[in-house]
């Protein structure tokens, strides 16, 4: 059957696909979570393949018509539902600051199942627009130009494919040409040859070119945008602070336990179920001395959470380092090599870091640990770090704090109830390590270790909470109950988070393998003669079946586990062998029926550009080839009988219900030839 040339083809859903598929890539990447990029991305090329079988299997149903009305409703899901959406996505979904990220790429999921005809096809540029301008607000993403240029590259070719359909119905519609009939339907096909086409761009819609004067002008955009950047950012650098950008947390390996509020220095504790955790490798070090690694360093209990009081420069400049290592009676220096096994800049860190045997390579983060300078995967971080030789020997708290370690001390937000129980269960202790461990052992008897406890009510503070009320939990609760309560008791602690990897999981080389789920929380005490100390209240807590520590993996969401994405990965199959056989079966349909009819065609074409030039005026959309002929029979002079005669075979061979044969058109092209030499034995000399 002949293609109609007005219709969207599968050619069109590859465009929308790609684009859309480049801007949710680019808005995942811009947080680093690969996870979230391609969960967007399965769901988006099954939705464009569903929606280019609908078109294509029900092209003239009632339903392809009601598209825009579904897109709506889709659309306003996405934003209805965007806390829930959200949570669906791997590793917890987009920070709240990013929520309008989460909302624009299932706007472009849900879209796609729907995008039947050009308007609805056209429009998930939109969200797709939108999601790079906040990829470029906050420039996390270093290949989005490239991302963005190739997305400008599919809007501008569907675009023109788009406004080259809408110009072939207008122009068919005006009786520019007729549509051809098919055998059992009326006139509701066009002719689909290239002919049509040709001509098409020669009359009064000669600027409906094709789709290179849209890639010619996207490609002038992405180059006035890279020149122009520089230029733009000198010009506003003078009110640059005027406009505060909130930059968003780059995650990498983020403990699926804690959730950032809308300040990036916060970390809640209590939220909810943590069942994200995986096998997934994301280290591999070797160190010796303590398994514990740092990432995370809080020291201000807010009564939701922790927040850090410290800054990069107190770290870059030694003076925690130094506090702290001035303490340690018998200190140890230890090596460590640290090797990323995924694009990350987090650097869990054994003890006190020293130095670095690569200054270049790393810097100070905000919360007190390391981080890499850039992204990298397999490059070698090598330090060493201050531990001390013998913790046992440490007895009493150090009490005369540093300016900037006081907020280890602060006990303004823990709950009296809190406070009370502390001096309750350390009573017996008569020195400060005693107390300490009485304190532990309370925290250890009186909950449970729970992977899947439920979220702290939003009116209760989750310490009190779970030490009293709901007694179970992870270990963001454990280590935050250990730090209050020995704060409670006059013991300066802090909060920490990081890994803590299994010593029986190594590789080849017997480096420690550092896995997503190694990650935990644990306070460190702040002991005179040892310095830091690890405090570990989940060591001796029962935990609940199913919900112990390293078995968050086995209670993931039903959309977070693999036989969901294994689904997923079918039915991208699918997606492929189903877009081949409709694309095989386009490409038959776009192949002439008539090979014939299209070297008629053609030859018409030509004969009326003769006719044009000749007569110095151009054929009016509706004129017959007889009136055209008459209109321009003062300019042909001896040559309008033999004009005549062909426009005559012209005309029997297009309008005849027999069609046409290969000798005809021989025929045709042969007198066709002739009436161009007469033509131009005639032409004045001079006349071009």
């Amino acid at each position: 059957m002949p293609r109609d040339r007005t219709r969207i083809g599968w050619i069109d859903y590859i465009l929308m696909g790609v684009g859309s598929v480049l801007a949710a890539y680019s808005a995942g990447m811009s947080i680093s979570e690969p996870s979230i990029s391609w969960f967007f991305v399965r769901l988006i090329l099954v939705g464009t393949a569903v929606s280019c079988a609908v078109r294509a299997l029900m092209p003239r149903s009632p339903v392809v018509k009601l598209d825009g009305f579904l897109y709506a409703a889709a659309a306003i899901c996405a934003v209805a539902f965007s806390a829930q959406l959200n949570a669906m996505l791997p590793q917890g979904g987009f920070p709240r600051q990013l929520m309008a990220a989460s909302w624009l790429g299932w706007m472009l999921v849900l879209g796609s199942f729907v995008t039947w005809r050009d308007a609805t096809l056209l429009f998930q540029a939109i969200p797709s627009i939108a999601l790079f301008g906040l990829v470029g607000c906050y420039d996390t993403f270093r290949d989005v130009t490239f991302a963005f240029f190739g997305f400008l590259m599919c809007l501008a070719t569907l675009f023109a494919r788009a406004h080259s359909r809408e110009m072939l119905r207008l122009a068919a519609e005006s009786g520019y040409f007729n549509r051809g009939e098919l055998p059992g339907r009326s006139q509701e096909e066009l002719e689909p040859n290239d002919a049509l086409m040709d001509r098409i761009k020669s009359g009064p819609w000669r600027w409906v070119a094709g789709p290179e004067w849209a890639l010619a002008s996207a490609l002038v955009i992405v180059l006035l945008s890279l020149l122009g950047a520089p230029v733009l950012r000198e010009s506003v650098q003078g009110v640059a602070g005027l406009v505060q950008v909130t930059q968003p947390q780059i995650r990498s390996n983020r403990p699926a336990f804690t959730t950032r509020t809308a300040s990036s220095e916060d970390v809640a504790i209590g939220r909810g179920p943590n069942t994200t955790l995986s096998n997934a490798q994301l280290f591999a070090v070797r160190t010796e001395g303590p398994r514990y690694l740092r990432t995370m360093i809080m020291d201000t209990y807010t009564g939701r959470g922790w927040r850090s009081s410290l800054t990069p420069e107190m770290f870059s400049e030694g003076n925690v380092t130094s506090a702290t290592i001035d303490q340690i009676k018998e200190p140890k220096e230890v090596g460590f090599e640290l090797v990323p096994l995924r694009p990350t800049r987090v650097l869990p860190t054994p003890g006190e870091v020293l130095y670095w045997a690569d200054t270049n390579l790393v810097r100070p983060r905000i919360e007190g640990v390391w981080q890499a300078s850039s992204e990298s995967v397999n490059t070698e971080y090598r330090g060493s770090s201050i531990i001390s030789s013998d913790e046992s020997k440490g007895t009493e708290a150090v009490k005369n704090l540093p300016p900037f370690l006081k907020g280890t001390q602060g006990t303004a937000s823990v709950h009296p109830d809190v406070v009370r129980l502390a001096r309750e269960a350390s009573a017996r202790g008569r020195t400060d390590i005693e107390k300490a461990r009485l304190i532990k052992r309370e925290i250890e008897s009186r909950a449970k270790y729970n992977l899947n406890a439920q979220r702290t009510p939003d009116n209760q503070d989750p310490v009190r909470y779970f030490l009293f009320d709901g007694q179970e939990g992870y270990c963001d609760l454990f280590a935050s109950s250990m730090v209050v309560m020995a704060r409670s008791v006059g013991i300066p602690a802090r909060y920490v988070q990081g890994y803590l990897p299994d010593p029986d999981t190594v590789d080849q080389q017997g480096r420690l393998i550092v896995v997503d789920k190694d990650y935990h929380a644990w306070a460190e005490l702040f002991i005179k003669d040892v310095g830091w100390v690890i405090f570990d209240a989940t060591e001796g807590a029962l935990q609940v079946e199913g919900g112990e520590r390293g078995a968050a993996s086995d209670t993931t969401l039903w959309y977070q586990r693999d036989w969901f994405r294994r689904l997923l990965d079918g039915l991208m199959l699918c997606a492929v062998v189903v877009g081949g056989y409709f694309a095989y079966r386009f490409y038959l349909q776009s192949r002439p029926a008539n090979p014939q009819k299209a070297q008629l065609d053609s030859a018409f074409v030509t004969y009326s550009r003769l006719l044009e030039r000749a007569s110095g005026r151009r054929r009016q959309i509706s004129q017959t080839p007889d009136e055209f002929l008459e209109a321009s029979r003062g300019a042909l002079n001896g040559t309008y009988q033999s004009a005549k005669d062909l426009n005559r075979k012209f005309v029997r061979a297009m309008y005849s219900p027999e069609g046409v044969d290969d000798a005809t058109v021989a025929e045709i092209r042969a007198d066709l030839r002739n009436l161009q030499q007469m033509l131009k034995k005639e032409q004045p000399a001079g006349k071009a």
